[in-house]
C-alpha cells in the first residue's frame, strides 16, 4: 500500500502586486494551514507527506520559502504521473496559497494556483487548473484527492463532460470556493482548512473519516457561511484517516468485485440486436457449444472460463452438464452485467433480479470462505430442478433504476451479503446451512445457523431488536461508510426505495429468524 501526499503552503509572493509600488500579496496563514493538514495525514492517514516549501533535509515548512511554477508543476506531475513503476494507491494534493483568475479574449475563464514567481503584469500566472485537470485525467492513480484552499479554485470544475475520464476512480476534489469567489481566512486559519482539519481528526469524528464523511462535514461547516461556497466532487469511497493505523494499512485498494465483473463483461451483451448476446453468442448458440451434435468443446471451454473468471466463482462441474443451467445462467448474467443491468434500455426490463442476486451471493461466499458449497446445496442440478426455477432471471428484485443508482444497489446488496456471511464468534466455517429457490425461482431463501432475533456475541441486542427500535425513530441516519450489518441493511433499504417509475418496487429483502428471503412479487 502506498499513500503519497503533496502538501503546499506558500506565504511569500514577492512579485504579486497590483502595481510595481504596491506591497506584495504575501500571506501569513498558508504554511501554517498546510502544516496542520500534513500532521493529520501523517498521524492518522498513513500518508508519506512531502511539504513545499520545506527546509532542506527536513520535514518542516519553510515559512518564508519560495516555490516557483516549474517546481510545483514538477512535483504535481511526479505525484500523479510518477516515472517509477510504483504508482501510489492514493495520491493527495493540498494547496494553501493565493489563487488567480484570468478572463481570456474569447470570454473563457481560467484559474491558477499562484506560485512565488507569479506576476500577472508579465503574464506569469502560476499553475493552471486546466493543466492540473489534464494531469488528473491522464493519471494512473486510482484514488485521487485534491483540496485547494485558494481563491477562484472552483475553476477546477470549469470543464465539459467530454473532458472527464471514463475510468472508474475514487476521488475527492474539494475547492474552497466557486470559480469567481474569494477564499477567506478567519482567526489565523483558512475557512476550508479549518473544516478539513476538524473532519480529518478521527478521534473527534467516530474513529474514521472518508471522502463522503468529509463532504458532509464541510457542508455542515459552511451551512451558514455567506462569504464563500466550497465545491465537493466525490466518487467512490476513500478512507482518509482512522484512529488505528492498521485499519488503513490493511486496506485492499483493488476494484470492487462487481466493478471487476462489469469491466470483464462490458462487451458481452450487444445493445443493437433483437436477441441480446453474450460474447456474440446467444443462449441458443451457447447451448449448442455444450450440447450440440457435435458439441463445440473449445468454445464451451472458453465460455465457461470467461464466465467463471469474471464472477470469481467455480460452479460445480455437474451444473455445466445440464442444459437448463446454461440457459438460466445466461439470463441471470443478462440481468447482472452489461448496459441492460444499468437500466440503459428504454423498456427497463433488465434491472437486478432474484437470479442475479444469487450470483452475487455466490461471489461473496467465494470471497469470504473460498468456496460456494453451502449455497449450492439447494439442488443436485438435475434437468427437472433447474427447469423448476426458470423465473429466477426475470423475477426483478430492485426497482427500475438509472445507471448509477442500479450499480449502487447491486454493490449495497453485495455488501449486505458480505456482512451476513462474515465469520461470527469462534466459527471456523460458513454459517450458512443451505440455499434454495421457491415459487419457480421468484424467491431465494438462504438459511443460517444463527437467528436474527438472537443477540450478537458482542452486543445484548439482536438485529430484530435494532430494527424495532429503528422503526420508532424520527430521524434515520444512513451512514456512507459500512461498519456492520445494520449499516448494510440500511443501505439496501435505501436502494430498494429508489425507482425510475415511482417509489419502491415489486421486490423485497428481509430476514425471518434464521432465513434470509429475497423475493419478487412480479
Amino acid at each position: 500500500m502506498k499513500r503519497i501526499a503533496l502538501v503546499i503552503g506558500i506565504n511569500r509572493y514577492p512579485l504579486l502586486k497590483e502595481t510595481p509600488t504596491d506591497e506584495p500579496r504575501n500571506l501569513t496563514t498558508a504554511a501554517r494551514d498546510a502544516e496542520a493538514i500534513a500532521r493529520l495525514l501523517e498521524l492518522y492517514g498513513a500518508f508519506e507527506v512531502r511539504r513545499l516549501p520545506a527546509w532542506e533535509d527536513t520535514s518542516q515548512f519553510d515559512l518564508t520559502g519560495l516555490v516557483k511554477q516549474s517546481e510545483l508543476e514538477a512535483a504535481i506531475t511526479q505525484l500523479f504521473q510518477p516515472q517509477s513503476n510504483r504508482i501510489p494507491d492514493t495520491a493527495l494534493l493540498f494547496f494553501a496559497g493565493n489563487g488567480l483568475w484570468r478572463k481570456h479574449e474569447d470570454n473563457s475563464t481560467e484559474g491558477f494556483l499562484a506560485t512565488s514567481d507569479s506576476n500577472p503584469r508579465k503574464n506569469l500566472w502560476g499553475v493552471s487548473l486546466r493543466w492540473l485537470r489534464q494531469i488528473l485525467q491522464n493519471s494512473p492513480v486510482r484514488q485521487q484527492i485534491i483540496w485547494l484552499d485558494s481563491s477562484f479554485s472552483g475553476e477546477l470544475f470549469n470543464f465539459t463532460d467530454t473532458e472527464t475520464s471514463d475510468r472508474p476512480l475514487d476521488r475527492c476534489f474539494i475547492t474552497a470556493c466557486q470559480k469567481a469567489e474569494i477564499a477567506y481566512a478567519r482567526d489565523g486559519r483558512g475557512l476550508l482548512t479549518r473544516a478539513i482539519a476538524l473532519a480529518l481528526d478521527p478521534t473527534k469524528q467516530g474513529d474514521y473519516t472518508t471522502n463522503n464523511t468529509l463532504k458532509s462535514a464541510i457542508a455542515q461547516a459552511f451551512a451558514q457561511e455567506k462569504l464563500q461556497h466550497p465545491i465537493c466532487d466525490i466518487s467512490g469511497t476513500i478512507l482518509l484517516t482512522a484512529t488505528r493505523r492498521e485499519d488503513i494499512e490493511r486496506l485492499d485498494f483493488s476494484e470492487h468485485p462487481l466493478e471487476i465483473l462489469w469491466r470483464h463483461s462490458r462487451d458481452w451483451f450487444a445493445d443493437n440486436e433483437p436477441e441480446e448476446v453474450l460474447m456474440t453468442h446467444n443462449a441458443n448458440l451457447v447451448s449448442k457449444y455444450f450440447f450440440g451434435n457435435p458439441p463445440d468443446l473449445e468454445k464451451a471451454k472458453g465460455y465457461k472460463e470467461a464466465v467463471e473468471t469474471a464472477l470469481g466463482v467455480t460452479f460445480p462441474a455437474t451444473w455445466w452438464e445440464k442444459e437448463n443451467f446454461i440457459e438460466i445462467l445466461h439470463e441471470c448474467l443478462k440481468s447482472l452485467c452489461g448496459d441492460f443491468f444499468h437500466g440503459c434500455n428504454e423498456a427497463g426490463d433488465r434491472h437486478i433480479s432474484v437470479g442475479s442476486a444469487y450470483l452475487i451471493a455466490l461471489m461473496v461466499h467465494q470471497k469470504t470462505w473460498g468456496n460456494i458449497e453451502p449455497l449450492t446445496k439447494f439442488a443436485t442440478a438435475t434437468d427437472w430442478e433447474w427447469g423448476k426455477i426458470k423465473k429466477a432471471p426475470k423475477a426483478f428484485l430492485f426497482p427500475y433504476q438509472d445507471q448509477n443508482t442500479s450499480a449502487l444497489s447491486a454493490k449495497n446488496l453485495y455488501d449486505l451479503f458480505l456482512h451476513l456471511f462474515e465469520k461470527r464468534g469462534q466459527a471456523s466455517s460458513s454459517q450458512i446451512k443451505k440455499a434454495f429457490f421457491d415459487k419457480e425461482g421468484k424467491v431465494l431463501k438462504i438459511q443460517f445457523q444463527w437467528f436474527a432475533n438472537q443477540a450478537a456475541e458482542d452486543s445484548n441486542k439482536s438485529l430484530a431488536n435494532w430494527s424495532s427500535e429503528l422503526a420508532q425513530e424520527d430521524n434515520i441516519l444512513i451512514p456512507t461508510q459500512l461498519k456492520n450489518t445494520r449499516y448494510a441493511i440500511l443501505r439496501v433499504w435505501r436502494s430498494m426505495l429508489a425507482s425510475q417509475d415511482g417509489f419502491m418496487g415489486s421486490g423485497t429483502i428481509g430476514m425471518k429468524k434464521d432465513t434470509l428471503i429475497l423475493a419478487s412479487l412480479l
